[in-house]
């Protein structure tokens, strides 16, 4: 009786196990599925032998995996010497801070935004962002990495863009 048991149990564990790979075998067959659409092995790939190592991409993050023509089309038309953007951003800067001098160098509204929104955020000195920016040719998150090394310097940039864009489009 025992041992019937035990077979019964061993036999149902077997055949879990087996669903559960057959579950699985589905499941791995679609990269997106099985990976969060960041990469993986894909199916047109040969398996690897036990002796082989299975490479698998990176993930790419947004900023990086975002196209030009994406990034350029989504640029908004807003003049830098607009009233409405300068009060918008006055409040982030120093008082008293005058919006000509500070405005100067930048190629367009959402890098000036951008840059006041990455200043506030990090509490790094403006003047020192826009020294890296305008006058050493950093790019947002290079200046930011320079300035403040502890920082996450691309999620900053990413956040300040955001920001600046939210700036552009509720002036329009």
């Amino acid at each position: 009786m025992v041992a019937v048991g035990r077979t019964t149990t061993f036999s149902a564990a077997l055949f879990g196990a087996l669903m559960v790979g057959a579950w699985a075998g589905n499941h791995g067959s679609d990269p997106a599925r099985a990976f969060g659409s960041g990469g993986g092995v894909l199916p047109s790939q040969p398996a690897a032998t036990s002796s082989e190592a299975v490479v698998v991409a990176p993930r790419t993050t947004i900023a990086s995996s975002t196209p030009a023509s994406i990034t350029s089309a989504a640029k908004i038309n807003v003049p830098i010497s607009s009233p409405e953007l300068r009060e918008r951003l006055k409040p982030l800067l120093n008082a008293g801070a005058n919006m000509d001098t500070v405005s100067a160098g930048f190629r367009n509204a959402e890098d000036f935004a951008a840059a006041v929104h990455a200043s506030k955020n990090t509490k790094l000195p403006f003047t020192a962002l826009k020294h890296a920016v305008i006058d050493e040719g950093k790019t947002l998150a290079a200046a930011i990495r320079a300035l403040k090394p502890a920082a996450d310097a691309s999620l900053e940039a990413d956040l300040a863009r955001s920001e600046a864009r939210s700036d552009l489009t509720s002036l329009k």
